[in-house]
């Protein structure tokens, strides 16, 4: 459920366009106000990410040493 009482994430949307300038695809990518990473963009070769977390594992136990969501995903955007 939605437990942010200012309705921020809720009322406000960014779309950021990235360049990165080093060789990279540009993409936008689609987050909320306050969120350092990305959670559901497109390059400019229309490769589209998105994150979509959930339990998959519910018999193992919790992953470790994995990386944030967020990065894999921007790197997905910049290099695929």
């Amino acid at each position: 459920g939605e437990n942010d009482f200012r309705k921020v994430t809720v009322l406000h949307f960014l779309a950021h366009a990235v360049e990165p300038g080093d060789g990279a695809f540009r993409y936008v990518h689609f987050i909320w106000p306050g969120f350092v990473g990305t959670n559901s963009g497109v390059n400019e070769k229309g490769m589209y990410a998105m994150a979509n977390d959930g339990s998959s594992r519910p018999q193992l136990p919790p992953a470790t040493n994995s990386t944030i969501d967020a990065y894999v995903q921007r790197e997905v955007l910049q290099r695929a």
